[in-house]
């Protein structure tokens, strides 16, 4: 369910031609992409690599230490995230191998998120991503949601090519989150 799922976002992000190679991608075959046959984008290796991740936000029901953490279980699967954890800002850092260069970084909000009108968009993707909360358009930080059973879906798209570098990318300077209490 979950395939098709990543399926169907895939073709909501970028139209219907990716949907087969997303769904065979996300079964862990590595498919040639149309965006990769291009002459503009010649820099590509040919092959387009999806991973996925569902984040829990507070782990807290687990370790007691309300940190996120990676969420896995006989519904929910990771591929490619090696680390997460929570900056200093208050967002959440997502390390992964995802590849080269990146076509898409996709952080979507579960049911939980979305009852209380928190948004959460991604910064970076070659290596490493910074997922972002807000609500109402005001940051708000990880330990602020209050949600136990919140979770994030995050999906990336990418060139495994070797072409690329594969460091993270040097964060840019970050805006000082403010207190965002979230009921």
């Amino acid at each position: 369910m979950f395939l098709l799922g990543v399926a169907a976002l895939i073709i909501a992000a970028f139209g219907s031609g990716y949907a087969a190679d997303a769904y065979a991608a996300a079964r862990g075959a590595v498919v040639p992409s149309e965006l990769n046959r291009e002459e503009t984008a010649d820099h590509l290796s040919g092959q387009t690599a999806i991973s996925a991740c569902v984040i829990r936000l507070d782990d807290s029901k687990v370790t007691g230490e309300g940190n996120p953490s990676i969420h896995t279980n006989s519904a929910h699967f990771c591929s490619g995230v090696t680390s997460v954890e929570r900056d200093v800002n208050g967002d959440l850092r997502v390390t992964h191998d995802s590849g080269g260069a990146i076509g898409a970084c996709i952080a979507k909000e579960d049911e939980t998120l979305a009852q209380k009108a928190i948004q959460s968009g991604c910064s970076g993707g070659t290596g490493l991503t910074v997922v972002r909360f807000y609500k109402m358009g005001k940051h708000v930080r990880i330990q602020d949601i209050n949600a136990s059973t919140a979770n994030v879906w995050l999906l990336w798209v990418a060139d495994p090519g070797e072409n690329h570098p594969t460091d993270p990318p040097t964060p840019t300077e970050t805006p000082t989150p403010t207190e965002t209490p979230v009921e």
